[in-house]
């Protein structure tokens, strides 16, 4: 049904002690639709206009991408990032289904590669690392593109970064943890996830998420568990981050 455009969303209302985060976020993400979490009716309404929105602006079916890695370029994980992030699976071996794309707002994924050093007597020059195929129904011909990285023996040039796509990164590692948080209640290991979550949303430059997980951190010490509204929140939050700036 997702490849279809039929996405599942699913909603927590209230009090997140009486529903199951982990499992609602587990069943959007297999409907590759959203996870809604709201404290009151009134919050819930503008959550469920926004979803409505993007589900009647479809623009492809059943996308598929294929990555094509280049010799001893090793692919190490991958996700949807915008419009809103959402963990991805191989349906084949280095295959995605995206299912429906949005016509109104880009779709983002995120493509974690191992690439190998130049060899001792290789030139220098830029070397296509990976190519992607993106078929959809309807689609005579795949789309496709190459991207490639720049081997140098220039310092400066080797420590330049694209610094909107290392943000990006920064929130898919904050995607991550905060999905580790709603599925443990071990203290010790709460603490350490909050803390690399805040280490990886101070380097994209994202205060209010800094913020929120302060204020995680704080109810830990003080009352040694943590507020499951506020997790909850922060996952939903979490998952928004490629939306704001």
């Amino acid at each position: 049904l997702a490849n279809l455009g039929i996405l599942l969303n699913t909603g927590g209302l209230g009090n997140a002690n009486n529903f199951n985060t982990a499992f609602l976020t587990d069943l959007s993400d297999k409907g590759r639709g959203s996870f809604i979490f709201a404290d009151t009716p009134a919050s819930l309404e503008p959550q469920l206009q926004k979803r409505l929105t993007e589900c009647q602006a479809m623009a492809t079916e059943n996308t598929l991408i294929q990555l094509i890695p280049s010799n001893g370029v090793i692919i190490k994980g991958f996700c949807r990032y915008r419009p809103e992030y959402l963990p991805l699976e191989e349906t084949a071996k280095n295959q995605l289904t995206l299912g429906a794309i949005a016509a109104n707002s880009p779709t983002d994924l995120l493509i974690q590669l191992e690439i190998p050093p130049a060899e001792f007597d290789q030139p220098t020059g830029n070397k296509d690392v990976i190519s992607l195929e993106l078929t959809a129904k309807g689609m005579t011909n795949p789309v496709k593109a190459t991207a490639s990285i720049l081997y140098t023996t220039s310092h400066d040039e080797a420590q330049k970064e694209n610094k909107e796509i290392k943000n990006d990164y920064y929130c898919w590692l904050i995607n991550l943890t905060s999905n580790e948080l709603s599925r443990t209640d071990d203290a010790n290991q709460q603490k350490e996830l909050l803390e690399e979550a805040r280490h990886n949303a101070e380097k994209a430059g994202k205060t209010d998420m800094v913020n929120q997980i302060n204020q995680q951190l704080d109810d830990l010490e003080k009352s040694g568990k943590l507020d499951p509204n506020r997790t909850t929140k922060l996952l939903r939050d979490s998952r928004d981050l490629g939306g704001t700036k």
